[in-house]
């Protein structure tokens, strides 16, 4: 996944073999066949049921539809091998499938619940997942850095705020919901489809880079605690809420996109309505908890294939489906492990280039009436609190104005993240580690060579 050409072993070693064990890199698609065929055996002859929280054959599924989803992808989106992308990508599909027709698990809570409660235990989205306990001091620290005080370090900009869809299931800049274009953190959460309040606070903190901090892994009760001392389960490095290691919404987000590359490129039967509906639409239709509906949040209306979103950001190269396939699993998995991997399949790393004034603002602020904290003299003196005016379309014109200790009423715009500069430019060398140079080394003294990743030379 990382190096993609990989050394493939099939016997059983000893320190003797050495042109063996110092055999060179192998062809990737030659070894992801070989998992390929491994994973069939599993899908073909593992238990059913082996017990709660023990490894059975629909986690195993579930992890495949993962496997052969990134694999499939990566073979089509970087022109490798067709005939691998679409066997890869039907196992993506078929393995998805086999846990969503089992009827065992479904969308029936709220989305907080998946990632905010100190039981998974009986959760009908999650098939596996984490189990901490303070009395076996089996805890973490996941919730900590959410908790409203501690600094996240992973903050959510313009660029992802932009990205959310709007609950009549429009984009922002096409939606006719009252707020849907201000960018307030109060009206997003309103605006949004339901994961946004899930996910972030409802008003700005000074402890986000962006002012937009992310509590997805904290219930909402952690944040009553700002400004108090935090109880164990709170803060510190003694959390012990579950944490969801596989989930339906995943699956079903892996089947919907395996089957839509399947159809646009590879023959496979058209996404109908009703595919939809057990996918993307089920994750939507998920019930709202009372918190959120107490803020005026609402679930976001169905994607309908006969009338899907228009938006003037969508890639040229992604048709309109895959867009909001992609766009879900956005909203979906942020905070998680997902999006990079997603964009490195894709062949998508240029997202990670931010050449554009939205990824280093976040949401629109006022400072004197939400964080006036911020204008302090302090602030005026370093002179780095600053805010990007907006054009009558609701995008930022590259105005700024600085705070200098004497305009705080001017102090309302997208807020500027502080000293943000953009990073290293991504390249197509980028997709893919290079082999360390102790290991080259390591086989050139026995003899033998280990080939560097391409680009990296």
């Amino acid at each position: 996944m990382f190096f993609g050409d990989v050394p493939y072993f099939d016997q059983e070693l000893t320190t003797e073999d050495l042109p063996i064990l110092y055999k060179d890199r192998e062809a990737r698609g030659l070894v992801m066949d070989k998992v390929y065929d491994d994973l069939k055996y599993v899908m073909a002859n593992m238990r059913e049921n082996d017990g709660t929280q023990y490894l059975n054959r629909y986690m195993a599924a579930g992890f495949i539809s993962r496997f052969m989803l990134f694999e499939g992808t990566w073979e089509h989106y970087h022109g490798i091998d067709a005939t691998r992308a679409k066997k890869y990508l039907e196992f993506a599909r078929d393995a998805a499938e086999y846990v969503m027709v089992s009827n065992k698990y479904n969308f029936s809570r709220d989305f907080k619940s998946i990632f905010s409660s100190e039981s998974l235990a009986g959760h009908p989205e999650v098939l596996l997942y984490r189990a901490y306990d303070a009395a076996l001091t089996i805890t973490h620290s996941t919730l900590s850095y959410q908790n409203g005080t501690e600094v996240v370090g992973v903050d959510a900009n313009l660029n992802f705020i932009r990205s959310f869809i709007v609950n009549d299931g429009k984009t922002w800049n096409n939606s006719a919901v009252t707020g849907a274009k201000t960018f307030t953190i109060a009206d997003l959460v309103k605006t949004r489809d339901p994961r946004f309040e899930a996910s972030f606070m409802d008003k700005p903190s000074s402890n986000s880079a962006t002012l937009l901090y992310g509590y997805k892994f904290a219930p909402r009760e952690a944040l009553t605690y700002i400004g108090k001392t935090y109880p164990s389960q709170y803060g510190s490095s003694t959390n012990t809420s579950d944490s969801p290691v596989l989930r339906l919404a995943e699956i079903v987000l892996n089947w919907i996109e395996a089957k839509a590359v399947l159809a646009e490129y590879y023959g496979g039967t058209a996404v109908a309505q009703t595919d939809i509906d057990k996918s993307i639409n089920a994750i939507r239709n998920r019930p709202l908890d009372a918190a959120a509906a107490a803020k005026g949040v609402q679930k976001t209306a169905p994607l309908l294939l006969a009338d899907l979103p228009v938006d003037p950001n969508r890639d040229a190269d992604v048709p309109a489906l895959i867009w909001e396939i992609r766009r879900e699993r956005r909203m979906e998995f942020v905070f998680e492990q997902f999006r990079l991997g997603d964009i490195r399949r894709w062949k998508k790393l240029t997202y990670m280039n931010f050449n554009k004034p939205e990824y280093l603002l976040g949401p629109w602020i006022d400072l004197p009436a939400e964080l006036p904290s911020a204008l302090t003299a302090a602030a005026a003196t370093a002179k780095n609190v600053k805010v990007m005016k907006a054009d009558a379309n609701g995008n930022p014109n590259g105005t700024i104005v600085i705070y200098d200790g004497t305009n705080a009423a001017n102090m309302v715009g997208f807020w500027m993240v502080t000293n943000a500069s953009n990073r290293a430019t991504f390249t197509d060398k980028s997709y893919l580690s290079p082999v360390g140079q102790t290991q080259i080394q390591q086989y050139t003294e026995k003899g033998y060579k280990l080939t560097q990743t391409p680009g990296w030379n």
